[in-house]
């Protein structure tokens, strides 16, 4: 975890230093990330990983679709899924974008659960059209009571 952190780090810096026009997006993108998940009523950390996609449509108005993985570090053989389709708005389009999302999230094993998402982040676009992506998310289940899978996600665009 430590060399994914110096990793980005020094892609952010090499962005910064970057003089050069940078290129647009393509749109449709794919987009994968990695992070961490906090369940709210439990004390251990959960890995997420997935892949997405994302389509702006109208003035920084997008819908995004992605399938990820939850499973504790303890045991990655123990683990859930998790699927969202959702809404986003990209403020500009400028080397750094921020953005925010919501939308519905299904949680399945054996079974399954509907929830509701909402999160937002930024982008930094890079030099070979691809960006660095920075996001928070807060994945809430309510049944009898509210449920939150609360992560930070850190992904690259394609």
């Amino acid at each position: 975890m430590k060399y994914v952190m110096i990793v980005c780090f020094l892609i952010f810096v090499d962005c910064l230093a970057a003089a050069e026009e940078v290129p647009e997006l393509r749109n449709p993108y794919g987009y994968v990330f990695g992070g961490l998940t906090l369940p709210s009523e439990e004390l251990f950390l959960t890995l997420n990983s997935g892949v997405g996609f994302e389509y702006l449509f109208y003035k920084g108005l997008g819908i995004n679709s992605e399938i990820s993985f939850l499973a504790p570090l303890e045991d990655l053989t123990f683990g859930i899924g998790l699927f969202s389709v959702n809404g986003s708005y990209h403020f500009g389009e400028g080397e750094s974008t921020p953005f925010l999302t919501a939308g519905y999230s299904l949680i399945f094993r054996e079974g399954y659960a509907n929830l509701f998402n909402i999160g937002g982040g930024f982008q930094r676009r890079l030099k070979s059209g691809h960006a660095l992506r920075l996001e928070f998310r807060d994945h809430i289940m309510q049944n009898y009571r509210t449920f939150h899978f609360l992560s930070f996600r850190v992904g690259w665009t394609f």
